[in-house]
């Protein structure tokens, strides 16, 4: 099972009682574009990799750094890392190698997909 937010959770123990609702992993960005599919009769298929695990905690608020249409603003990233460059740098680099990781790895599945 899915547990839906428009927000980051952020800390495992919160990751943890979701779990112990039956949450498999939390999904922040398909939902929206599943529900609009839906209202419009199309078929929604979803591909989703995971950039952080159920057992870590994270420090930095990433949804304090989001613009108006939700997408991650990188100057206020910048600006939030460079206030605590040694608490927030580590967690925003961790998150950043994995994106772009997953983001490969979605895009070699998609590229070996035929439709």
């Amino acid at each position: 099972m899915l547990f839906r937010s428009d927000r980051f959770v952020p800390d495992s123990a919160a990751k943890f009682r979701l779990g112990a609702s039956g949450a498999g992993a939390v999904e922040m960005e398909a939902a929206g574009v599943a529900l609009e599919a839906a209202k419009r009769s199309l078929p929604f298929y979803c591909v989703r990799a995971v950039t952080d695990t159920a057992d870590e905690s994270f420090r930095f608020d990433f949804d304090s750094v989001r613009d108006g249409d939700g997408r991650f603003n990188r100057w206020r990233i910048a600006g939030r890392v460079l206030r605590r460059p040694f608490v927030f740098g580590p967690e925003v680099a961790l998150i950043y190698r994995r994106s772009r990781a997953a983001a490969e790895s979605l895009g070699e599945f998609l590229a070996d997909c035929e439709f």
